[in-house]
């Protein structure tokens, strides 16, 4: 062909010969030289692209994919003299085109293409082209993605023309040696082979992998609208090799695709009507996937063990959870056994509020029973959170790289994203399943297949239970409540989490005294002071005071660190009981039987909630304090659940608590004098739950004739507190004071027995600390203005209860 020469328009009857019958010798533009210069993803990409024109006969008029394939393909597509004859031909008819899809608009063109000079580019080594264009950019990705689709015309209205290309195309892209498998192809059949799929589902996967290598690719597929799936079953089947019904198996809402999150979980594209296009069904959903599947790994259980994390070591040591001791002697043999006999489907749930350890809990099973412990990430590399969808993929896929290991265990942890709180709907949201009854049991089946065929044991984490189906919760192997530490072990986590502050035993009994304090709010408060670096013991002491405070206020917690303030020490040679009972009597008969119900009642200040505190040390038991104040809701029914949730935290410890509740006049008060419903229903709810209790239960009033009676026939002790009596006064002063009462004090306190309190001397005492001078004064004149105030405040209030 002479330098200088333009491809002539051909005749309408040429251009439809036979193209079978086109020489070899034929000229093309392409790219490059030989195949093998072209990078392997992009030939699989133009390879793709190639089959898929072949196999879409009938195009959509102004369809992009050809223009966007030859992008995405790398300029790889080979275009033939032959086609560009056809192309060029084609516009020279047009009075008007614009090049490029950001030029002008045609009408506003002073110009039309017939009579313009072509300008040449170089084919092969000769000249072809046209003036609007250099035809180099047909084979330049980035020219390619802002071309005028009028050039394309030719071969979306013609099959004949654009098979011509496809198969040009393929016939010079295999010309190259094969290439070493891609990443995206061997993770492919790696994903398949774990996940059971046959050999049409490992196709699929490669194609889906295909697309995620060049994303370019999904762009070009999202031209074309799925309307019929059936159809695109037929072009999805003739591209992996299989029948529409394989193709139909693959995409079912319930298939292994779906359920891992490859495939998107809630959408059908087999819904009658259903409108989509070709993208969403190649486009990979499960982020981990994606992003696994263009690494390069050197095993199928490297490529699985990128969906898990080794956890994190614990600081737990057995003893910090030694109010969990009768689960963990259940379940650290049981998790031993499961991973030496390789024993499919244990699952253990540890469920409870945010910050009580859960977690740790977990990793503390996994290291005591000798077994690696691998997470389920929640979020992906960048950060952004994983989906249920995602989620629930992870783990499954993660497992197939711990099978046949007998020395693994998985957590899956912040499970409330897998079983999301949606009420009757939370499985059927949980899968993408449509709302037919149907549906949602299919999901529940899968996950019960799910819970019952884990390969490695695994443990689940949530806050909250109620959105879990019961049928789905009996399949759980162990279930586990947690809930707030006992007194004794938070003492022991603030001395490990604050010890290094140098903070007073008094703040950390303060502390540990908190109610509702779990591990979360220490460990939060240690890292919080740490970074603020107090200068002095004094300023730790304070700003952890102040960040615990803050914190649970924010939370609608108690905030006051309660510090209890003993003026004087505690003696029970100073408790005096009507009757024929005695502190000393009593305490060994509670410790031969343990379960039993006291009331405590008298006058103010006598020390009916001081000698609860005494019995519970004595017995080497935690004391649980407890209010009439903290088990009043304003809601109905609310208190109730609060007097049996009270009864149930200490029913599961009966045999290592005293249960002690104060005030208890506040709330059950006589049902003879009920004004409400509510009234009668908590007071027969504490009946019940009081009845049942397994432990030892101490109430304390200072109103005894307040109470319903029903309640206190229920007590095997109802001990009445008095003042002190006359021996009792000088030995208490002489106690409290640190000296002997001088002879009228003597004989002032012998007038004050049987009305001076414990209480009274102890509110002195804690007078002196401001006014030490007194000290040498007249100590009995206090104390009996002391019993005259209280005495005062006492008989100015409102007769209540009973009157005489």
């Amino acid at each position: 062909m002479p330098a200088n020469r333009r491809i002539p328009p051909r005749p309408a009857a040429e251009a439809r010969r036979d193209l079978a019958s086109e020489s070899q010798s034929m000229r093309y533009l392409t790219r490059c030289h030989s195949a093998e210069e072209a990078a392997p993803i992009e030939r699989a990409v133009a390879e793709f692209v190639s089959r898929l024109i072949l196999f879409r006969k009938p195009m959509e008029r102004g369809s992009d994919f050809i223009r966007l394939g030859a992008s995405a393909a790398g300029g790889l597509m080979v275009w033939s003299e032959f086609l560009l004859d056809r192309m060029i031909g084609e516009l020279r008819h047009k009075a008007g085109r614009r090049s490029r899809s950001d030029a002008v608009e045609e009408e506003q063109l002073d110009w039309a293409l017939p009579g313009r000079p072509l300008s040449m580019v170089r084919l092969n080594g000769e000249w072809v082209g046209e003036n609007d264009m250099v035809l180099s950019e047909l084979v330049d990705p980035d020219e390619l993605a802002t071309l005028s689709n009028d050039w394309f015309t030719p071969l979306i209205q013609d099959y004949q023309l654009r098979s011509r290309l496809a198969h040009d195309t393929l016939r010079w892209v295999r010309q190259a040696e094969p290439a070493q498998p891609l990443p995206h192809q061997t993770n492919a059949a790696y994903l398949a082979e774990g996940l059971g799929l046959d050999a049409a589902g490992g196709r699929l996967l490669e194609l889906i992998g295909l697309c995620v290598a060049a994303p370019a690719l999904l762009r070009a597929l999202a031209p074309i609208e799925v309307g019929d799936f059936k159809h695109v079953a037929r072009i999805l089947g003739d591209l992996i090799d299989c029948d529409e019904a394989t193709i139909e198996s693959l995409y079912h809402p319930d298939s292994m695709l779906r359920r891992c999150g490859v495939l998107d979980r809630n959408q059908d594209p087999g819904v009658r009507h259903h409108l989509s296009t070709f993208d969403d069904l190649l486009t990979c959903h499960n982020l981990r996937v994606r992003a696994a599947m263009t690494q390069t790994f050197d095993s199928a259980q490297a490529f699985f063990a990128s969906f898990l994390s080794p956890a994190l070591p614990t600081q737990l040591d057995v003893p910090d959870v030694q109010h969990l001791a009768r689960f963990t002697e259940l379940a650290l043999p049981t998790l031993r056994n499961a991973g030496a006999q390789a024993a499919p489907g244990l699952n253990i749930l540890l469920y409870g509020p945010p910050g009580t350890g859960k977690t740790e809990y977990a990793k503390l099973l996994a290291r005591e029973a000798g077994l690696q412990l691998f997470e389920v990430e929640c979020e992906d590399g960048d950060g952004a959170g994983l989906n249920t969808s995602d989620r629930l993929g992870s783990l499954m896929l993660a497992l197939q790289s711990l099978k046949g290991r007998r020395d693994a265990m998985v957590l899956l942890d912040e499970a409330e994203d897998v079983f999301p709180d949606s009420g009757s709907f939370a499985l059927h949201q949980l899968f993408g399943l449509p709302r037919a009854s149907s549906k949602r049991e299919q999901g529940k089946a899968w996950m019960h297949r799910l819970l019952e065929r884990m390969a490695v044991p695994v443990v689940w984490t949530t806050n909250s239970i109620g959105a879990i189906d019961p049928a789905t919760l009996r399949r759980f192997s162990l279930v586990l409540k947690m809930g707030e530490p006992p007194r004794s072990v938070k003492r022991r986590l603030a001395e490990q989490y604050l010890g290094g502050l140098n903070l007073p035993a008094t703040q950390l009994d303060a502390i540990a005294a908190l109610p509702q304090l779990t591990p979360g709010h220490l460990e939060t408060t240690a890292r919080t002071v740490a970074l603020a670096a107090p200068a002095s013991s004094e300023q730790a002491s304070a700003f952890v005071d102040q960040q615990l405070t803050n914190a649970r206020r924010a939370l609608g917690l108690p905030a006051q660190l309660k510090r209890r303030d003993a003026a004087i020490p505690y003696d029970t040679r100073f408790v005096n009981l009507r009757g024929s009972h005695c502190a000393e009597t009593l305490l060994p008969a509670l410790a031969r039987h343990p379960r039993a119900a006291l009331c405590f009642y008298g006058v103010p200040g006598t020390g009916k909630t001081e000698f609860g505190h005494h019995i519970a040390k004595s017995l080497g038991r935690e004391l649980i304090v407890k209010s009439g104040s903290d088990l009043l809701s304003p809601w109905v029914g609310q208190t109730e659940q609060l007097i049996a949730q009270m009864f149930e935290e200490a029913a599961d410890r009966a045999d290592e608590v005293v249960l002690l509740l104060d005030e208890a006049d506040t709330l059950l008060g006589d049902r003879s004098h009920a004004g409400a419903s509510w009234e009668l229903s908590q007071t027969n709810e504490f009946l019940a739950q009081m009845e049942c209790f397994p432990g030892l239960f101490i109430c304390t009033t200072n109103m005894v004739d307040r109470m319903d009676a029903a309640v206190l026939r229920r007590f095997q002790f109802r001990l009445e507190f008095e003042a002190l009596r006359a021996d009792q006064m000088p030995v208490l002063f002489e106690l409290t004071f640190g000296r002997a009462a001088n002879p009228g004090e003597a004989l002032a306190l012998q007038r004050l027995a049987g009305s001076a309190v414990p209480a009274d001397f102890a509110n002195i005492a804690r007078v002196l600390r401001f006014t030490p001078e007194l000290l040498d004064g007249d100590l009995a004149a206090l104390i009996q203005d002391e019993v005259r105030s209280r005495r005062g405040m006492i008989g100015n209030a409102r007769p209540m209860g009973f009157t005489h």
